[in-house]
């Protein structure tokens, strides 16, 4: 038996027997992995006073939709057996809520799946695709797994630079990524917007309009994807149950887009993307109109609270159709999110969008708002700016 240190050509008998794991693909390392807010649980334990506000996932300050949360009771003696693969109960249901032909609607494990179903089923390495910035991490994501060559455009405070879109958009074009509202900076794109880019992708591309907080917007001029879609334009619509409905923790969501294109992308999808819970739960909140009204209420009301009372301390906010403000804190953000922590408040700072002063605040109910300015007002001053100065 050869001594414990013992080497042969292929080097010491440890390394044979533990090898190095080699990287799995060179396009990771482009790549860094979503950091989710802090859970609520673990924010309480922070409050001083008990009182807490998570404004930092955009969350649905009502909770969830209480039709949907007595469904996931009647349903949870079924979990034993696989559910619906096709989840034809919710697909015919967000048909007749956008009165659509159902094959039109592909339903998925969230927003986040809908999209990586799309990019993975539209692009390929001799694809692009045009990505903004800042907004959702996933459609870069996605279009670097899928090998597709990059063109990020800016979006500012205002709004997206259409220009812009136009003048990245060529005959290699696949997929044309945007949010309307767009995440983190609260624009929605307008309808006369998503025309002068639809008119100018080249054959067998498409607008992919994630709509994760249409229900909140208000303009009259906002583009609807779904409207769109169901009208024959190239736009893959993607809705979510995590926002409006309040069903962050229960994982639904869909795309609608042309019957053709839905049943390619459905090959991508994985079996049973859709649990029989979540379908459960997702159906009883359509039919939540109730919660959802309260919801979008809330919004309207406390959204413009909010920026005016920020406003009111000297903060830039920009003007948001979803249901978070992004302002400029003119501090270092994360300094800031990480004090006000320990005053039972967390917000999403910018630094991830390459923002280091600005932050995502979610708006919420009167106490929590209350609450959050109230912290502010301490912990502003404590924070030194994005240069590192002392105040």
């Amino acid at each position: 038996m050869p001594p414990a240190d013992a080497t042969d050509a292929t080097g010491p008998a440890e390394a044979r027997r533990h090898p190095a794991p080699a990287w799995p693909r060179p396009g990771l390392a482009q790549l860094a992995a979503y950091v989710p807010g802090a859970p609520a649980g673990a924010l309480a334990q922070r409050s001083p006073d008990g009182r807490t506000a998570p404004l930092a996932s955009n969350e649905h300050p009502l909770g969830p939709a209480p039709r949907a949360v007595a469904a996931l009771r009647e349903a949870a003696d079924q979990v034993g057996r696989y559910p619906d693969g096709a989840a034809r109960r919710l697909t015919e249901a967000v048909a007749a809520t956008h009165d659509l032909d159902p094959r039109m609607v592909l339903t998925a494990n969230g927003a986040d799946n809908a999209l990586t179903v799309t990019g993975l089923g539209m692009l390929h390495a001799d694809g692009e695709a045009v990505v903004p910035r800042p907004s959702f991490a996933a459609y870069r994501t996605v279009s670097l797994l899928a090998g597709a060559t990059l063109h990020t455009v800016e979006v500012g405070d205002e709004g997206l630079d259409v220009a812009a879109v136009l003048d990245a958009i060529g005959p290699r074009t696949r997929l044309v990524w945007l949010a309307s509202p767009n995440n983190p900076t609260g624009a929605a794109l307008s309808r006369a917007q998503a025309q002068r880019i639809l008119d100018a992708l080249p054959a067998g591309a498409a607008l992919v309009l994630d709509e994760a907080y249409a229900e909140f917007r208000d303009d009259p001029d906002a583009a609807d994807g779904i409207a769109l879609a169901a009208q024959g334009a190239p736009v893959i619509a993607v809705r979510t149950f995590s926002k409006a409905h309040g069903l962050a923790g229960v994982r639904a969501g869909y795309l609608v887009a042309d019957p053709a294109l839905v049943a390619e992308l459905a090959k991508v999808r994985e079996p049973f993307a859709l649990s029989h819970l979540a379908e459960a739960a997702a159906c009883a909140a359509l039919e939540d109109e109730e919660h959802l009204r309260a919801g979008r209420e809330l919004v309207a009301r406390q959204r413009p609270a909010l920026t005016a009372a920020l406003a009111e301390r000297g903060l830039r906010v920009a003007p948001s159709q979803g249901n978070f403000v992004w302002v400029d804190l003119g501090v270092d953000a994360a300094t800031a999110a990480t004090l006000l922590l320990d005053h039972g408040v967390a917000i999403r700072p910018g630094g991830a969008w390459g923002r280091p002063s600005r932050a995502r605040i979610t708006v919420g109910t009167d106490a929590q708002q209350a609450l959050l300015l109230e912290a502010l007002d301490v912990v502003l001053p404590q924070t030194p700016d994005p240069s590192g100065a002392q105040p």
